[in-house]
């Protein structure tokens, strides 16, 4: 997900830990122009970070890191699905 493609806040949502810290979390990322809000949906806006940003970041959780929060992320995602489908 940490590249210049666009994501939701609501997939954001699927794949947080903790959603009652979400807002404010994005209001931190923006402040600091670490994301961008490309579409200011009121339900459910849309953002992007550059690739240099998203780029450092990788860098800096290593690869250990990368494919622990990725694990975390897609097990979230998972956990968000309806068991019916």
């Amino acid at each position: 997900m940490l590249n210049n493609q666009s994501f939701s806040k609501e997939l954001l949502n699927s794949i947080t830990e903790d959603k009652n810290s979400l807002d404010d979390d994005i209001y931190q990322l923006s402040k600091f122009a670490l994301i961008s809000n490309i579409e200011p949906n009121e339900v459910n806006p849309i953002f992007e970070m550059h690739d240099v940003i998203a780029e450092k970041i990788l860098q800096i959780n290593g690869d250990k890191g990368n494919k622990e929060y990725l694990e975390r992320s897609v097990t979230n995602l998972l956990s968000s699905i309806p068991k019916s489908l």
